[in-house]
C-alpha cells in the first residue's frame, strides 16, 4: 500500500534524525522536544534502532553509531 510505504519512509527519516541527535549527545527528553514527539516514542525508536544493530543491554548506542559513521567516512 502507498500509505504503508509513506509511513515506512517517515519512520526511516525519524530514525535517521534520532541517530543524528544521539550522535550529537542529546538525551531522550531533548530529542523528544526537538522532534515534537513524546519521550516514550523516542525510547521506542531507540529500542528498535538497538535491535536493528543487534546491541546487547550494556552496549553503548552512541558509541556504536559513532563507529558506524567513522567507518563510513574512511
Amino acid at each position: 500500500h502507498l500509505c504503508d510505504r509513506r509511513q515506512r519512509q517517515m519512520c526511516i527519516r525519524d530514525r535517521y534524525e534520532i541517530c543524528q541527535l544521539i550522535i550529537a549527545g542529546k538525551k531522550v527528553s531533548e530529542i523528544a522536544y526537538l522532534m515534537n514527539k513524546a519521550p516514550s516514542n523516542i525510547t521506542c525508536q531507540r529500542t528498535k534502532i538497538r535491535a536493528e544493530l543487534k546491541l546487547q543491554k550494556g552496549d553503548n548506542l552512541r558509541e556504536t553509531l559513532l563507529e558506524i559513521v567513522k567507518k563510513g567516512t574512511t
